[in-house]
């Protein structure tokens, strides 16, 4: 409002102050030509009173002097028509001057309080961008970290997914494998149980046929099951010489064989004799 009031003051003064001035330079041109001029009105005062009078020393003398007196007149109304014009300017004029540099001076001092207070508020308004600025650089800066530990929580959380389901793998990789070997060795002890079984089987079927062998020979030497080594041989020669072929000629190809059989049954008998005998020695 002060500035506004001050520059309109200075819009109304401000052609007084053009008049105070223009003025103030007329008295000042004037004054300092002013000698000059009377110089000029000084000879012409002379020529004139020479031209009037006619020439003579005399006149000349009377022309000097009237053009002094003169010229010492028009200077001194001149100087105090230009001195009372001065001093009428400065009355009137020279307050409103005084004024109009009292509003320009507000209005500077006013103007430069203003671009102080403009220059402030824009370092005010740099100083918050700047620190608007820092501000926005500080969240991104946070996203940033955010988004790098998000990456590395979610790339931390992929490897240990990753590490479990590896293990899962292993361990049932490892149970696939116990499993398998439980199966190859179910499968071995059953294939082992069945060739046991079928070597039982075989002996089983080895130890029936060697006993009907057995009983068979007995059988063919009229044994009993408690027999002796000397039963044997009884039954031997008894049986070698009732079957034997020259007893029999009507048949000798059958009493042949029938005498073969008997041998067999012989050695079979001896020999299985003779091992048990061994067996009995050695768990005695």
């Amino acid at each position: 409002m002060i500035l506004l009031i001050n520059k309109f003051a200075r819009f109304i003064l401000t052609p007084l102050h053009v008049v105070y001035n223009g003025i103030d330079k007329i008295i000042k041109t004037i004054d300092k030509y002013l000698m000059g001029v009377m110089e000029i009105v000084f000879i012409a005062i002379i020529v004139i009173y020479i031209r009037s009078f006619g020439f003579s020393i005399l006149n000349f003398i009377l022309g000097l002097c009237v053009s002094y007196f003169v010229s010492i007149l028009i200077y001194g109304l001149l100087c105090f028509i230009f001195e009372s014009l001065a001093e009428v300017n400065d009355f009137i004029f020279g307050s409103f001057d005084e004024v109009y540099y009292q509003c320009v001076n507000k209005i500077a001092s006013e103007e430069e309080k203003r671009t102080e207070q403009k220059l402030q508020a824009q370092k005010r308004d740099e100083m918050l961008r700047r620190l608007e600025e820092a501000r926005i650089q500080e969240e991104i800066r946070a996203q940033e970290e955010a988004k790098r530990r998000a990456e590395e929580e979610a790339k931390r959380r992929a490897q240990a997914e990753a590490k479990r389901r590896a293990e899962e793998e292993a361990k049932r990789r490892a149970q696939e494998e116990t499993k398998k070997k439980a199966q190859e060795e179910a499968k071995r002890k059953a294939q082992e149980e069945a060739e046991r079984k079928a070597r039982e089987e075989q002996r089983r079927k080895i130890q029936l046929e060697t006993e009907r062998r057995m009983n068979s020979a007995m059988k063919l030497l009229g044994l009993k099951a408690d027999f002796t080594e000397k039963d044997l041989i009884r039954a031997y020669r008894k049986a070698m010489v009732k079957y034997h072929p020259d007893s029999h000629p009507e048949d000798t190809d059958k009493y042949t064989r029938l005498t073969q059989d008997i041998g067999e049954a012989y050695d079979k008998l001896l020999r299985q004799f003779k091992s048990q005998k061994k067996s009995y020695a050695k768990s005695a």
